[in-house]
């Protein structure tokens, strides 16, 4: 069974880059360009969530704080997407399980998914 990954990116074609990689790696993906899948976690049950910080409904780092903070969802691994120059702090301040620079190699996504995922 493969692993399920929520890609969140308001970037279209980084979205859609990011899903063609990602399913390529045999990873099963669920693309949304805003927020609104993680009203529904429960029934989506992701492995990983790739969020871009900079959403144009709000900020990847604190809906992953808001994740981290509620013990249904505390356990579900959060990778932080951002070309934030100090991703170490806003990665610890969120409660993120990692970060992947922008602008990325193919490669370090898929070892990114992998190792988290």
């Amino acid at each position: 069974m493969s692993k399920k990954i929520l890609v969140i990116e308001d970037n279209e074609d980084i979205l859609d880059l990011m899903q063609f990689v990602l399913e390529g790696a045999g990873f099963e993906v669920i693309p949304s360009e805003d927020s609104l899948p993680l009203n529904n976690l429960d029934s989506i049950k992701p492995d990983l969530i790739l969020m871009d910080n900079s959403l144009s409904d709000g900020s990847g780092s604190v809906f992953c704080r808001k994740l981290k903070d509620d013990p249904k969802t505390t356990n579900i691994k959060v990778v932080l997407v951002s070309a934030n120059t100090d991703l170490d702090k806003l990665t610890s301040d969120s409660g993120a399980n990692g970060f992947l620079a922008k602008p990325f190699d193919i490669d370090e996504l898929v070892r990114v998914a992998q190792r988290f995922a």
